[in-house]
């Protein structure tokens, strides 16, 4: 069963009271705008080019905007004399916070392998295997995180093993 926009405002509006002559009015705006469906091709064409369309060229104009500008900033202080200042480049990844991120992701994974292994096992209610995995996840992350302190405790910062 298909009910469209029109059959659910007819629904909506019999809902308040009119006059005859109002409702005789609305009823014959409902049937011409039925009848002229092509006008709702049109706005719902509309409607997804301003929902979709725009906002990507808007996107795009922004960065456009943002990469000429600054080229343009660079060339106006070289007009003046000015050296402009180089762009920052990205620094290092350090090497403590990556090592953290890997036993994180690890520990994760393994939580949640070893959680559906035991909810495969046996057959749990829908609530027990959730608590089951949440638990084997948060589980396997607090070892990883114990794992990481243990492997990171005796290095420095400076240490070449740990670059």
């Amino acid at each position: 069963m298909q009910i469209n926009i029109f059959e659910i405002l007819r629904i909506l509006l019999n809902q308040f009271p009119t006059s005859q002559g109002t409702e005789h009015i609305i009823d014959t705006m409902i049937d011409s705008t039925m009848k002229s469906m092509g006008l709702l091709s049109i706005i719902s064409a509309i409607l997804t080019i301003c929902v979709v369309v725009v906002p990507i060229f808007f996107i795009a104009f922004l960065i456009y905007k943002h990469i000429t500008s600054d080229k343009k900033v660079r060339l106006e202080l070289a007009r003046h004399g000015i050296v402009p200042p180089m762009q920052k480049l990205r620094p290092a990844p350090d090497r403590y916070r990556t090592l953290r991120n890997a036993f994180m992701c690890t520990g994760i994974a393994l939580g949640l392998f070893i959680g559906i292994i035991i909810i495969s096992l046996k057959d749990f209610d829908e609530t027990i295997k959730y608590l089951i995995i949440c638990s084997s996840t948060i589980l396997f992350l607090g070892v990883s995180y114990f794992g990481y302190f243990i492997v990171a405790k005796d290095k420095k910062p400076d240490d070449d093993t740990m670059k």
